[in-house]
């Protein structure tokens, strides 16, 4: 996660403008160069449903919103809950993602998540300490918490995760270990992807939370919009959660994205 002078979303829509004079000739563009483009959406709002039944109508909204670098700020629902947390962001000077929070309230939260850098030139976090249900979200790092544990970060040299060992404060815990291995675009060996745009790409912290760096889905969307974001998943068709923030036994997830220039209707 590289300082720079000029913020994110930003750098992308001005090179888009420096390359193409319109918006026509972006969606030209992007429909031969999907993956380029992905980061000028951003996703603003996540609904989750946990019934199909049309008269079951349960769903929980989750409204994201951005600072002038593209970076994300809030997660915010309208009634906060164990299992759906509000999801708050912080970042240093260097624009790097320092904490992530699922937050209840001030008083507590469902984990509080600080991440380590080497040093001021470091991109990417080499380790990250975790607390499970802190008493406090503000201040310092808390002292009363029911778990802490440590993730130790390894990437390859294109800034992907390629192993995370993780040590817990819990005695009873055993030390966890996951590879990860990608084929030369980021996708993973074996796996099956749609034909569309990873929705992870359109931000450098869906990436790095999801661990998804490939330029398709490993998914088949119900609805995808005009820039190939997938927009309606029907999670009963999948094998298991494929987005970070969809909740536990969703049974639909509907994405609303905000795209600075909108593709044209063909």
């Amino acid at each position: 996660m590289k300082s720079t002078s000029i913020p994110f979303t930003a750098v992308l829509l001005a090179g888009c403008l420096f390359i193409l004079s319109s918006c026509r000739k972006e969606y030209l563009y992007f429909e031969h160069h999907p993956q380029d483009l992905a980061g000028l959406c951003q996703i603003k709002q996540l609904i989750n449903s946990f019934s199909l039944d049309p008269e079951d109508p349960r769903w929980d909204t989750i409204r994201f919103t951005y600072n002038a670098w593209g970076d994300p700020v809030s997660g915010l629902r309208k009634q906060p809950a164990t299992g759906a947390p509000n999801f708050l962001f912080r970042y240093d000077k260097y624009h790097r993602l320092t904490d992530f929070i699922g937050a209840y309230s001030e008083t507590g939260g469902e984990f509080w998540t600080r991440y380590s850098y080497a040093n001021s030139r470091s991109q990417y976090p080499y380790a990250d300490t975790e607390y499970i249900f802190p008493l406090t979200i503000t201040g310092p790092p808390p002292t009363v918490y029911l778990e802490r544990r440590v993730a130790f970060f390894e990437y390859d040299a294109k800034g992907r995760i390629t192993k995370i060992t993780t040590k817990s404060s819990d005695p009873h815990i055993p030390d966890g270990v996951d590879v990860f291995t990608y084929n030369p675009d980021g996708s993973e060996p074996g796996a099956t992807y749609d034909d569309k745009v990873n929705l992870s790409l359109t931000n450098k912290i869906w990436m790095f939370l999801n661990r998804s760096y490939s330029p398709h889905n490993l998914f088949t969307a119900t609805a995808y919009n005009a820039f190939g974001l997938p927009t309606w998943l029907d999670l009963t068709s999948q094998p298991e959660t494929v987005y970070y923030f969809i909740g536990y036994q969703a049974d639909l997830a509907q994405f609303v994205y905000d795209c600075p220039c909108q593709a044209p209707h063909k």
